[in-house]
């Protein structure tokens, strides 16, 4: 069953605002202006009554009947997942369902990109006939590069409807310089914020009811400058002070520690058990009265939180309520922190033991990431171990929270991963959904280490599925089954989720092998264990998994139904969520069509599933797409397009940089220029062929086989042709593979044709037609052109297979309607398969052609200013030269764009 990580309601609630407010109509009117434009950045120091005012402004929008959503924001969001579930929530509690498609694809086992996830929020929100408002508090507290990356394109694209305030204590890393330039940023900083003369004076003497002499305002009005919370201290301190001018000669004079001096000040006015409270609770970030009982239990001192809270609110003691049932606290910034610095200065022997409460609270209540961050401030480093490896695991990895749990796990000593060392295991798990795989494996070898010492079985098997996933990337058929039959030897029963994983690696190296019996019976198993488990990730891989499966028996239509339903279905924008299950399940699908002959559908299939490995950076798997979408452009009379489409399958398999896909990709090529009677190049592909040592694993070596199959046809060469084709004829035969057997026994007839034996040819024929029929495969018999269209001739009146026969030699086009792809993703797919035309394009230096060499070489920036002995600086200019002369965006696409036009 799936975790869902616990939201804290308190961070959607708008503070209310504290009595003694002064207000200020005067910003007030400011923000109004503001919401013309897309961001509205309060920018200041701590104390200058950021979170008053923006508070202060939703509330009485909400009092035009405008809808503002509210997000206070905590250090506990630097995490892109958790940071952007927690603002769709946000945008929830005023417009109910809005960003659902959202957060389930944060739900997925490999979630899409930011971008994508957000593109379709930017949509929600567009389509919608009311403003949308949405303040971010504390934004300073966030520091992770991907969460300002994303909200820098969420701002970027936001639709007139929309309007985001940010207050923060510094400014975010965004493009502000363009927002300014584009007049998308209206800003208010400190010297807008500070108090003004009047408003000073309205505080002292109305708010604060502190009467001073004319000359001790205008010293308190230079002195604070302005700033709000010090003026709050400075009356705090006045107000129950027993030598109220010592308070106003130590200002007078500049106190060098000035608020410190005024904190103290306010705290030594207090009752003791006041005191003794503030003190004792200012270890936490946020205040609970069962926490807050939980910390002064521990000192043995009266459990009356309640109580203090009360008496904090009614006394204007900083304290900020986080929600509307006044269930949760905080202190205001300047109070809080200068309290904490008061805290480790005179009590820190204390530390410890009020951490390690607060610790066994949280994890009581169910907050094990709080748990873990008093522990580890506690050095209680065993606990924090045990409770990350025990709760925090389903709750952050359930979430894909993984940047969280890399955070935490490297918080701890070594020695505590050596004694938790499934901390390894789930350490190279979020580096491996992170797509990290060297550095994944590397923590594996040392969590396998660890497990075998301690004997944890469950943890192996656990690790063992993890490095059968692994594997996959490399097709190593043997070792993949070698660990997932590991995993499910020491996985129990009631581990769902991790033995279905097992079980879909072990289908995928049998079915490597070739072996499709049992690969389909682990498949099911996994969608057994799948549903058990209630996890749709793990149920959309196994069926697209069983589709591949189906596809290599030849039943076409059940394969179809498996792709779909992998696929899901489509938002209302028509798109699928960008994962590996969804492209790999288009490229399948897109197969499917091409053998139909649905030529329309199948090139619309693979460029969508081309555009969704983009968006989620798996442009490198997607040489499968790119080699189906060549030979489907070439079919419907695109030889241009095909071209660039075959060399973009080239590119990203090397990109990839696996063996097995490179292979795979020059033999898909070479079929290519095959069929484009481009022999010469077929024939030298056929040279390496020869020469090089068999690798990979079955299913790659097949393919090479049946490509040199018909190259050696062609050739006039049948008995070699045979000599390929007889045992994996046998083969499949007897794995009962017809997908793959109906297609070596047309190329078998072929040659056996050609060698002048014509019975045994239209046998073998008839045979493969027997198998095609059924599930309707048309294209392999058409891409074999004139010879086989010779064959078909002479079965047309005599085979049972009549009506397949001519529904083969005059193909028509399907009657359904191909729908129309995703715009966005049909854009994406064209944008790197594009006709060149009769354009001109800008010639190349020497210089920049050097660069692009060393692009396609696969060098970095850095090895290409090494080798060229220049600046990566300059480097960078020269692409930009590049991209902007042959018209492309990307390494790729100039690659492809240079070897158009004969540069490389």
């Amino acid at each position: 069953m799936s975790f869902t990580f616990p939201l804290l309601t308190t961070k959607f609630y708008i503070p209310q605002v504290r009595p003694g407010y002064v207000a200020r109509p005067r910003l007030i009117h400011l923000l109004d202006q503001g919401t013309r434009h897309r961001l509205t950045l309060i920018s200041a120091p701590t104390g200058f009554g950021k979170t008053s005012l923006l508070a202060d402004w939703c509330l009485t929008a909400r009092q035009r009947e405008n809808t503002v959503c509210w997000l206070s924001l905590e250090k506990g969001d630097n995490d892109p997942i958790r940071f952007f579930t927690y603002l769709v929530t946000a945008l929830q509690t005023g417009f109910e369902g809005l960003g659902s498609r959202v957060l389930q694809l944060f739900d997925q086992l490999d979630p899409p990109p930011l971008e994508y996830a957000l593109a379709g929020l930017i949509n929600e929100i567009a389509a919608l006939s009311l403003p949308v408002i949405l303040a971010l508090d504390d934004y300073h507290l966030i520091d992770h590069a991907a969460v300002h990356s994303g909200m820098s394109f969420l701002i970027e694209h936001l639709p007139p409807n929309a309007h985001i305030f940010i207050s923060t204590r510094k400014d975010p890393p965004m493009p502000l310089a363009r927002l300014r330039a584009q007049k998308n940023l209206f800003e208010l900083r400190s010297e807008d914020l500070r108090f003004t003369s009047q408003e000073t004076r309205q505080f002292l003497e109305t708010a604060a009811h502190i009467g001073l002499l004319p000359e001790s305002i205008d010293m308190l009005e230079k002195q604070m400058e302005g700033w709000a919370a010090g003026l709050q201290l400075v009356t705090l301190s006045l107000s129950k002070s027993s030598n109220p001018n010592q308070v106003l000669e130590q200002i007078a004079l500049g106190h060098p520690y000035l608020f410190d001096y005024l904190v103290e000040e306010v705290l030594h006015q207090q009752p003791r058990e006041v005191r003794d409270f503030l003190v004792t609770c200012a270890i936490v970030e946020r205040l609970h009265a069962g926490l807050c009982n939980a910390l002064l239990q521990a000192e043995n001192q009266p459990a009356a939180a309640t109580e203090m809270l009360a008496y904090l609110q009614k006394n204007n003691l900083f304290l900020i309520s986080l929600d509307e049932t006044h269930t949760w606290f905080r202190f205001h910034p300047v109070f809080g922190n200068v309290l904490k610095r008061y805290f480790d200065q005179n009590h820190s022997q204390r530390a410890a033991a009020l951490h390690l409460a607060a610790a066994k609270w949280y994890e009581a209540h169910q907050l094990p990431l709080d748990a873990v961050s008093h522990l580890i401030c506690a050095q209680q480093y065993p606990q924090a171990a045990r409770v990350l490896h025990e709760s925090a695991w389903d709750y952050l990895s359930a979430n894909n929270q993984w940047t969280t749990v890399k955070y935490w796990i490297d918080k701890l000593p070594a020695e505590e991963k050596r004694q938790h060392p499934r901390l390894y295991l789930q350490y190279a798990y979020a580096l491996l959904s992170l797509g990290e795989l060297a550095a994944a494996e590397h923590y594996l070898t040392l969590a396998e280490q660890y497990l075998q010492a301690s004997h944890d079985l469950t943890g192996l098997g656990e690790l063992f599925a993890i490095r059968a996933l692994l594997l996959r990337y490399e097709s190593d058929a043997p070792r993949i089954q070698q660990f997932a039959r590991q995993a499910l030897e020491y996985l129990p029963p009631e581990n769902r989720l991790q033995r279905s994983l097992a079980w879909n690696c072990l289908g995928i190296g049998h079915h490597l092998d070739g072996d499709i019996a049992k690969s389909e019976d682990a498949l099911r198993e996994a969608l057994r264990d799948g549903q058990m488990a209630q996890s749709q990730p793990s149920l959309a891989t196994s069926r697209y998994l069983l589709g591949h499966v189906c596809l290599s028996k030849g039943n076409l239509q059940e394969a179809e139904m498996y792709f779909k339903e992998a696929l899901g279905s489509p938002d209302k924008l028509g798109e699928y969520a960008p994962t590996s299950n969804t492209f790999e399940a288009c490229f399948l699908l897109g197969k499917v069509y091409y053998e139909w002959n649905h030529l329309e559908r199948a090139i619309e299939s693979l460029r969508t599933g081309i555009a969704l490995s983009e968006r989620i950076g798996s442009h490198r798997h997607a040489s499968y797409g790119y080699v189906k979408l060549a030979h489907a452009l070439l079919s419907a009379g695109s030889p241009q397009d095909a071209d660039g489409a075959i060399e973009l399958a080239e590119l990203t398999a090397r990109e990839l940089d696996t063996e097995s896909r490179i292979l795979q990709s020059l033999a898909y090529k070479a079929w290519l220029r095959l069929r484009q009677n481009r022999v010469d190049e077929a024939e030298q592909w056929l040279n390496t062929y020869e020469r090089r040592v068999r690798v990979g694993s079955f299913y790659d070596r097949q393919v090479e086989s049946l490509v040199a199959a018909r190259i050696y046809t062609a050739l006039a060469e049948p008995r070699r042709a045979l000599t390929l084709l007889s045992p994996l004829i046998q083969l499949a035969r007897g794995a009962g593979r017809n997908g793959h057997l109906f297609e070596l026994l047309a190329l078998q007839a072929l040659a056996l044709n050609l060698m002048g034996q014509p019975d045994p040819a239209l046998e073998a024929l008839k045979e493969s037609l027997e198998i095609a029929a059924p599930a309707q495969y048309i294209r392999v018999f058409l891409d074999e052109g004139e010879p086989m269209a010779a064959m078909l001739r002479r079965l047309q009146d005599s085979s049972d297979r009549s009506p397949f026969i001519r529904q083969i030699l005059h193909p028509t086009a399907p009657t359904e309607t191909a729908p129309s792809p995703p715009a966005p993703a049909r854009a994406a797919a064209e944008a790197r398969v594009e006709l060149l035309h009769n354009r001109y394009f800008e010639p190349l230096t020497q210089r920049e052609i050097d660069v692009l060499h060393l692009v396609e070489a696969l060098c970095s920036n850095q090895e290409i200013a090494e080798r060229l002995v220049i600046t990566p600086g300059t480097v960078k200019r020269h692409l930009h030269n590049i991209y902007t002369k042959l018209d492309v965006e990307s390494r790729r696409q100039a690659v492809v764009r240079a070897r158009s036009l004969g540069i490389l």
